[in-house]
Parts: C-alpha cells; sequence; structure tokens
C-alpha cells in the first residue's frame, strides 16, 4: 500500500485534504503529519511513502525536504514557494492555493484507483 503524507500547517486545511483523499484514493494510506513526524514515518518504513504534500516550509526545514527528494519522494508543495525556497526546489510540482483534493489527485495518476 502507498502511504500520502499530507504536512500541514493549518488543521482546518489539513482534515479536508484527509478526507478528501482518502475518499478518492483508497488504495493509499493517507497520514497528517507535521515534517518530523512525516520524517519519522518515512524512516521507519521507507518503502510504504509515495507522496509528501508539503505547506508551510522553512529554510530549515529545506535540508530535510531535499533529503525526500532525493530518496525519490514525490514532493508536491501546496503553497506558492517563495525565494529562496522557488530557486531550491525549482523542479517540483506545486499546487496554488486554493485547491482540494480532486485536484490533488488529477497530477497523482500513480495513485488514483
Amino acid at each position: 500500500m502507498k502511504l500520502i503524507l499530507v504536512v500541514e500547517d493549518d488543521p482546518i486545511v489539513l482534515l479536508d485534504l484527509n478526507e478528501g483523499l482518502r475518499a478518492a484514493l483508497s488504495s493509499c494510506e493517507v497520514v497528517g503529519a507535521t515534517l518530523p513526524e512525516a520524517l519519522a514515518r518515512l524512516n521507519r518504513e521507507p518503502t510504504l511513502v509515495g507522496v509528501a504534500l508539503i505547506s508551510g516550509q522553512t529554510p530549515s526545514e529545506y535540508g530535510e525536504l531535499l533529503r525526500l527528494i532525493e530518496r525519490g519522494l514525490c514532493v508536491i508543495f501546496t503553497n506558492r514557494l517563495t525565494d529562496p525556497a522557488a530557486k531550491v526546489f525549482a523542479a517540483s510540482t506545486v499546487v496554488d492555493r486554493p485547491f482540494d483534493a480532486a485536484t490533488l489527485i488529477t497530477i497523482l495518476p500513480d495513485f488514483r484507483p
């Protein structure tokens, strides 16, 4: 089973994304987490993780996010990247707000049922 980690700093958005993704992607486990929790889960179960949806990143987290990408995790940013993040993560997918789970599913073709 693939795992989708949703790292979101807004609890209402997190709840909405978790519910929408779980309803649409029954073959995936969707876990809402802080970035440290997501990294801990990845370290415990590296083969389960398929995608991380990231919001609210800070410069102190860039190194961890780059390690996720280097490990082959698909990292999708769910907010507009500003400098310097826009330069550091230039090749990453970014979904601007507002968006919903249905929008995210369209960019996750490997996860559709």
